[in-house]
């Protein structure tokens, strides 16, 4: 299994960092590999920053798709992209951290 994580700020600072974190918590034989986007807010913080990333990411999910990754997470927890980009994926899988919290989350039995 392929994983593309797809950090959508403009800068590398953190792919080492979240590249490191996901190789102790991943399946054998899973490979994952960390990406930013080439230009970019280094946050998201605002909603306009989000605007910005928009194009660029759904860019790199169509690569993804391209060269034959099996899933892609956009790598914030805001979830910026995510209904776009599942939109133009056609068999990728695509999720984010704050959707993917929340399901886990009303599955806890209290």
């Amino acid at each position: 299994m392929r994983i593309l994580w797809i950090n959508p700020v403009g800068t590398a600072d953190f792919d080492a960092p979240i590249g490191e974190f996901l190789s102790g918590a991943k399946s054998p034989g899973t490979e994952i590999d960390v990406v930013s986007l080439k230009r970019g807010p280094m946050h998201l913080e605002y909603h306009y920053y989000e605007a910005l990333i928009l194009a660029d990411t759904l860019h790199e999910v169509r690569r993804a798709e391209r060269e034959g990754y099996d899933a892609a997470v956009i790598g914030c927890f805001y979830d910026p992209g995510l209904r776009e980009a599942r939109e133009i994926a056609e068999r990728l899988v695509i999720t984010a951290p704050a959707e993917s919290a929340m399901h886990i989350a009303t599955t806890v039995l209290v």
